[in-house]
C-alpha cells in the first residue's frame, strides 16, 4: 500500500499556530494599551496613596486627574476610568 504524504501542516498543527499566533497579537496589543494608558509620567495605582491626594477629592482618574465624585461609578468616565478609589 502506498500511501503519499502531502508537504504541509496538518489541521491540527495549523490550529495550534493560529492560536499561537492569535495570543502573541493579544499579548502585545494589551502591553500596548498599558502603555497607551498609563504612559510616561501618568501615575500608576501603587504610586499613588491616599494621603497624597488633594483634600476633597475621592479618586484618582487613569489619565492622572483627580475626582471629586460621590460615588465610584461614572466618577472618571471622561478620563479613561478610575485608577483609584478611595471614596466618600
Amino acid at each position: 500500500m502506498n500511501i503519499e504524504r502531502r508537504a504541509g501542516l496538518s489541521p491540527f498543527q495549523w490550529i495550534v499556530v493560529i492560536v499561537g499566533l492569535f495570543c502573541i497579537v493579544f499579548c502585545l496589543c494589551y502591553a500596548m494599551l498599558d502603555i497607551v494608558i498609563w504612559g510616561p509620567g501618568n501615575p500608576t495605582p501603587d504610586a499613588v496613596q491616599p494621603s497624597d491626594h488633594p483634600a476633597g477629592t475621592t479618586g484618582l482618574c487613569r489619565d492622572g486627574t483627580y475626582t471629586t465624585a460621590s460615588h465610584k461609578q461614572g466618577a472618571c468616565s471622561h478620563h479613561n476610568g478610575v485608577a483609584v478609589w478611595w471614596g466618600p
